[in-house]
């Protein structure tokens, strides 16, 4: 296959994609499948559309959100969460979208800044999970993942990047109890329990 028929491929199918988004992406299925073509063999940097046209990308955040024909017409949250269920087409994303090395543009530190605040929030969310594990180079814990052995959140334990939940064993003694819910909470927050069970035992009688 020519260089030339091989672009008109990458058209074809980069254009079924964009409609399919812009329909509401139905099949979730083809959309996932595509998007995996389109990511493994980077033929979103470039292709020949249906005008004749060559569209060539340096960013793929610039190839997602472009208006058709040139782009998906989209965002990447949007595709992100048509691939909730794939958790490697996902990671593919998301190393994707990484801002390249360099200095960055004014509109680029700004979205890092958005991204950044946004794991802070999401807490204990699987993709910042996947993300801060791929940076530190723990693909043994990624691996594990993928397998079903653990969790996302049990393996950032086990790299030490979260500390484990705290646990109080209510099969031991009220007053060790107390003593554990002071350590974890203070005083304050045990006497604030206290008084609200003394005020649910005075409505009871």
């Amino acid at each position: 296959m020519d260089r030339a028929a091989d672009l008109k491929i990458r058209g074809k199918v980069i254009s079924g994609l964009a409609r399919s988004i812009q329909n509401g992406a139905r099949d979730i299925s083809s959309v996932v499948n595509s998007l995996k073509t389109i990511l493994k063999e980077e033929w979103w940097k470039e292709r020949i559309i249906t005008t004749g046209e060559v569209v060539r990308f340096d960013r793929f955040i610039d190839f997602v959100t472009t208006p058709p024909l040139e782009g998906l017409g989209t965002d990447v949250k949007t595709i992100m969460n048509l691939c909730r269920d794939d958790l490697d087409i996902q990671r593919a994303i998301d190393r994707a979208v990484k801002r390249p090395v360099g200095p960055p543009m004014k509109d680029e530190a700004l979205n890092s800044d958005i991204v950044t605040n946004n794991d802070r929030q999401g807490g204990n969310s699987r993709q910042a999970a996947y993300r801060r594990l791929e940076k530190e180079g723990r693909t043994d814990l990624l691996d594990r993942i993928d397998a079903g052995e653990i969790s996302p959140h049990r393996a950032m334990i086990e790299a030490g990047f979260r500390k484990p939940p705290k646990t109080i064993n209510l099969n031991t003694d009220p007053f060790t109890t107390a003593q554990k819910i002071v350590e974890m909470c203070g005083e304050e927050y045990l006497s604030a329990m206290f008084q609200a069970y003394m005020s649910m035992w005075q409505d009871k009688s």
